[in-house]
């Protein structure tokens, strides 16, 4: 069960990344969208491990 629940967290984890992308593409032309980009990547990381955290 383990297995299945933990390769889930990082399946929700990587489609909340590139959704978020997506979401952000439009404003890649400034720095402050490219700062937006890595902290949404940040936080979504961040979501993982206390998926993680909350599975172990």
């Amino acid at each position: 069960m383990s297995n299945i629940s933990s390769t889930t967290v990082i399946i929700i984890g990587l489609i909340a990344i590139i959704i978020l992308a997506f979401r952000q593409r439009k404003v890649v032309s400034s720095h402050r969208g490219l700062l937006n980009i890595i902290l949404f990547v940040i936080t979504a990381i961040m979501i993982i491990f206390a998926g993680f955290c909350l599975l172990f």
